[in-house]
């Protein structure tokens, strides 16, 4: 006699989510800049990544980016040539895993104008507008994108 199991090994719901990319929630101090982390919370040899990001280009200026300590393996280019737009693609011979991961901090200045009023607050939204990512063997990876502070 043979008994057929049709038990499931156990699987909390969360396990089975989609990988999150985000821009966390950024309070900003006056003067200071205006650092902008990409993150993802969970990887499993992710080799290439391709952002396009959006942000207002009359309150900020993109100055700079820099991979975080996960991505440091990846080659980068962000192209900034359309104030307001940027394109970033990084890639990887060799994909990373884990949990958690910061991939590139944007670094933006405010822009001061006469018109700005120190005493009043801006919302000011930099958002992920379009984004790809791809494992080790060039196929696509399914996600999610939250939070556009």
């Amino acid at each position: 006699m043979v008994i057929a199991s049709s038990i499931q090994p156990f699987s909390p719901a969360w396990a089975d989510a989609l990988p999150v990319l985000c821009i966390p929630p950024l309070t900003i101090t006056d003067g200071q800049p205006i650092l902008t982390p990409i993150t993802i919370d969970k990887a499993e040899k992710l080799a290439g990544v391709k952002l396009v990001i959006h942000y207002d280009s009359t309150q900020m200026t993109y100055k700079t980016a820099e991979k975080g300590d996960a991505a440091a393996s990846f080659m980068y280019v962000v192209n900034d040539k359309k104030p307001g737009e940027l394109i970033i693609v990084m890639a990887g011979a060799k994909g990373i895993s884990g949990k958690d991961i910061s991939l590139i901090t944007l670094k933006f200045e405010v822009v001061v104008s006469e018109k700005t009023d120190s005493s009043s607050q801006t919302d000011s939204r930099i958002k992920i507008i379009e984004a790809e990512l791809m494992n080790e063997k060039l196929e696509y990876i399914k996600f999610e994108i939250r939070g556009n502070p």
